[in-house]
């Protein structure tokens, strides 16, 4: 488990408190109850030194990474185990939230070894900080973006950017094939055809993109694209959907 993530005991604590602040959210939404009335007042807390300045912190830890890196190649493996920890706050903090891909956890590395900072390698960790509420037991944590940091936004194909920003890989956002799609909402392929025909969703750049690789082309959509399917579905049936836009499924459009 280390080999593939290693955490320093701050981090930890900064994401398994934020997770306890999640997790008393949803109860408070759901059941109108405070996990602070909930649970013993014996319970201990879960560190007895939490780190107050997110920055501080990141920054340690990436200059922890930095120093493997530097000190031998055969670190990599290390720096990528600590990295990814790290590297979660910034997909996180994304409009939608993704895992973090290996193909992306290589392309920082490669880009911080040719000497970029990190602060245009991962522009979005510098907006982050800690919001506490509370003391004690109670404590809320959230992992919150700064209003005061400098604004950062993913670039749109074609756009013209002035200044720095940061390249997003195409197969990372549009990571859903139509048979991803279809098997997620738990119908075939033609039926979810049938959906996006109705939504119009090959014209929406968001949602759609193709690409070519060599002599590749690759059909993608996004986890909006899905949002959308699914959103429908609440709606309007299988059946409903198949009698409006079947023939044109079945047609080969």
């Amino acid at each position: 488990m280390h080999f593939y993530q290693e955490i320093s005991e701050d981090l930890l604590y900064v994401q398994a408190q934020a997770a306890v602040t999640l997790f008393d959210k949803l109860i408070v939404s759901q059941f109108n109850q405070k996990l602070s009335d909930r649970v013993p007042p014996r319970v201990l807390p879960i560190s007895t030194s939490p780190p107050r300045d997110l920055q501080l912190l990141i920054d340690s830890e990436l200059n922890d990474v930095d120093v493997l890196l530097e000190s031998d190649k055969r670190q990599g493996a290390k720096a990528a185990a600590k990295l990814r920890s790290i590297f979660a706050l910034a997909t996180g903090a994304r409009d939608e939230a993704e895992r973090v891909t290996e193909d992306e956890l290589a392309r920082v590395i490669a880009k911080r070894r040719k000497g970029q900072d990190w602060d245009v390698i991962m522009p979005e960790v510098a907006q982050l900080k800690i919001a506490t509420e509370g003391d004690g037991i109670p404590i809320s944590l959230r992992i919150s973006k700064d209003p005061n940091a400098p604004a950062v936004r993913i670039a749109k194909e074609g756009e013209e950017v002035i200044g720095t920003f940061i390249e997003r890989d195409w197969f990372s956002k549009f990571n859903l094939s139509l048979t991803d799609i279809a098997k997620k909402l738990r119908i075939t392929s033609p039926q979810a055809r049938a959906y996006m025909f109705e939504l119009k969703l090959w014209d929406d750049p968001e949602m759609f993109g193709t690409k070519k690789v060599k002599s590749q082309s690759y059909k993608r959509y996004t986890k909006k694209a899905l949002d959308a399917i699914r959103e429908i579905m609440k709606t309007m049936s299988v059946a409903k959907v198949w009698k409006r836009q079947g023939a044109k499924v079945m047609g080969g459009k």
